[in-house]
């Protein structure tokens, strides 16, 4: 049991200014200082692993999943072929076979329809590792694309579909489902093709 809560209260300050955050003057010097939350959630967002009960004043939202997420891990440790791995160098690794999706040498700047494939992940990654979620500027219902260093879009074959990214933080490698806006299904990986250098990535049925 971690104790993040204010258990005095000196310098006249109240328990939701240490939580949240307050605003010092002191000899005309006007300083921010940084609440215990905000400090918490710092750290919470470059850690993994569980975390156990954690006592905190005034939590938001965000704070509360990130310390559920930390304790209920099991679907990035024990990998879904539908869960991916987003790491600060844009790969995305699959959660249950450690490979890396890959636009295949066909897929340049001047084509559509290139394949995307899976591969063992290399170090440090070239641009044909990295990709980015995107917002368009017309959707307002949390949809991203999601586009290769060419900037051309990730869709399902014959459907341009906007894939949906839904986030758990799970420290410093949050873990996505990437949800086909047309189909429905989930980014996964074919388990025929999972040890193959270009093998298949396709659409499943998302996790539960």
């Amino acid at each position: 049991m971690t104790y993040s809560s204010a258990s005095t209260v000196p310098f006249g300050h109240l328990p939701s200014d240490y939580a949240g955050g307050y605003r010092s003057v002191q000899g005309g010097v006007t300083t921010d200082v940084l609440g215990v939350n905000y400090q918490l959630m710092k750290y919470l967002n470059s850690s993994a692993g569980r975390v156990g009960i954690v006592m905190t004043d005034f939590p938001g939202w965000g704070l509360v999943n990130a310390i559920i997420d930390h304790n209920n891990d099991n679907a990035v440790k024990g990998g879904d072929r539908a869960i991916w791995l987003v790491n600060a160098d844009k790969t995305y690794v699959n959660s249950q076979y450690n490979r890396c999706m890959v636009r295949g040498p066909e897929f340049d700047s001047s084509k559509t329809g290139g394949l995307v494939t899976q591969r063992a992940c290399q170090s440090p990654a070239p641009s044909s590792h990295q990709w980015g979620a995107e917002k368009p500027s017309y959707d307002g219902k949390g949809h991203y694309w999601i586009k290769a260093s060419n900037g051309k879009c990730l869709t399902v074959p014959y459907n341009n579909g906007i894939p949906t990214k839904l986030a758990t933080t799970t420290g410093s490698r949050p873990a996505y489902t990437f949800i086909n806006n047309w189909t429905g299904q989930c980014l996964s990986m074919d388990p025929e093709t999972a040890s193959a250098s270009g093998g298949k990535v396709t659409q499943d049925t998302c996790p539960k």
